[in-house]
């Protein structure tokens, strides 16, 4: 079984947007989190715009998109 990743929250500072992913186990338990870069997800053509959460989520729940999650670079915002 597979846990879950969920985006919690998408945040644009200047040029830069980030969404805030967090990755959950099976049973519900917070593993880890990562400030994904939207403009990476929007060049593997998995979103088109930074507002599309929805469709990000359902991408990152995917082998292809867990194998993107995992290589993604965690993008520092403070």
């Amino acid at each position: 079984m597979m846990g879950r990743i969920k985006i919690t929250a998408v945040a644009t500072i200047g040029k830069v947007s980030v969404m805030e992913c967090q990755r959950y186990d099976e049973k519900g338990n917070a593993l880890d989190y990562k400030f994904v870069d939207v403009h990476a997800l929007k060049e593997a053509g998995v979103i088109k715009r930074a507002d599309s959460y929805k469709k990000a989520e359902n991408f990152l729940n995917t082998p292809e998109g867990i194998k993107f999650y995992q290589e993604a670079h965690h993008m520092k915002i403070f």
